[in-house]
């Protein structure tokens, strides 16, 4: 006897835990940190039902008649068949009418043609994904990130292209889980954004509002009350200037007062000049 010869493939997918920053939104995205139960679980995943029936989709196999029994060729008829509906059948059916054996009865069903059934293509599709799971393996590296997908098939080609395809979905999986979660984190950046900005022109109304009740005018970007404050100081300084001065002409005066003939010294204290120094004095004190 001849054995059919079976090929196998296999594939090999580094995984890698998920790191994620987007301006410190660790809640959009759940960073996935590596440890063996992460293996397991994308083992898990590459193994499962849905990841396999994307596969057969995708590889087409409800078109191959390995894989869809509908579309298995039908036996030609033998010679015998003509026999037996026309002599054997009438007489099972006669045995099974006056004999009330199990065993026989058992018997004849299960030699009785029986008729095609027609399947759904749901059940075309549960048939087609349990024998492409029946000929996948997918073994997770012990103490390593690396999961080796196998597939076995009497096509060669076949085999390949099952395990490539079977990689190819599970990353075309990793890059829409990225998409997503930026997506998710950029509606979550664009409402942030919008809040602050009602906040930045909430908080600008409230000070229009303060400036005009208060009657405070800003001129290129110098308020009026400040203006009046900084010309308010510089009239302090002159004034505080000027009494130093004539503080230190009245001391003067008064040294001489004594040494001076009374008409001269009251003629110095006398003079416009005192009068003034005594105007000043008394306003700045």
């Amino acid at each position: 006897f001849n054995l059919t010869p079976r090929y196998q493939a296999s594939t090999r997918l580094l995984i890698e835990g998920l790191r994620e920053n987007i301006l410190n939104i660790e809640s959009v995205q759940k960073g996935m940190t590596f440890d063996m139960s992460t293996v397991e679980t994308e083992a898990e995943v590459l193994r499962s039902r849905e990841m396999a029936t994307r596969a057969v989709l995708r590889l087409g196999l409800l078109d191959d008649p390995r894989f869809n029994p509908m579309l298995k060729p039908v036996r030609a008829p033998h010679w015998f068949d003509g026999i037996r509906e026309t002599y054997v059948n009438p007489a099972i059916a006669w045995v099974r009418g006056h004999v009330d054996w199990p065993w026989l009865t058992k018997l004849v069903d299960s030699k009785l043609k029986k008729p095609k059934r027609n399947l759904t293509q749901a059940q075309i599709l549960d048939g087609a994904v349990d024998g492409f799971m029946g000929e996948l393996f997918v073994i997770p590296a012990p103490l390593a990130r690396v999961i080796t997908v196998q597939y076995t098939s009497v096509d060669p080609d076949l085999s390949a292209r099952a395990a490539n395809m079977i990689a190819e979905l599970y990353i075309e999986i990793q890059r829409d889980t990225k998409i997503e979660a930026n997506e998710r984190a950029s509606a979550v950046l664009t409402d942030r954004v919008a809040e602050l900005r009602s906040l930045v022109l909430d908080s600008q109304r409230k000070l229009d509002d303060y400036r005009n009740g208060t009657g405070i005018i800003e001129l290129e970007g110098v308020t009026l009350l400040r203006q009046q404050i900084s010309h308010i100081h510089e009239k302090l300084l002159q004034a505080e200037a000027q009494q130093a001065e004539v503080v230190a002409r009245y001391e003067e005066a008064r040294k001489h007062e004594g040494s001076l003939k009374g008409d001269a010294t009251s003629n110095v204290l006398d003079s416009q000049l005192i009068s003034d120094l005594r105007i000043r004095e008394a306003t700045l004190q």
